[in-house]
């Protein structure tokens, strides 16, 4: 099985709006973005870190 994640997009965290969603921005836009892992994620899901999403 082969692994196809789309386009990547580098963002930056602006705060987690519940268990399954982010508010992210990329390149100066706002962008919802789904989170698979619904756990605390302390020290990951932080306001200013950098991630990446598929799209």
């Amino acid at each position: 099985m082969k692994l196809n994640p789309g386009r990547l997009l580098q963002c930056r965290i602006l705060t987690r709006v519940n268990r399954f969603t982010v508010l992210t921005e990329v390149n100066g836009t706002p962008m919802e973005a789904h989170i698979n892992n619904t756990g605390r994620l302390t020290g990951v899901l932080e306001p200013g870190r950098t991630g990446l999403f598929s799209s």
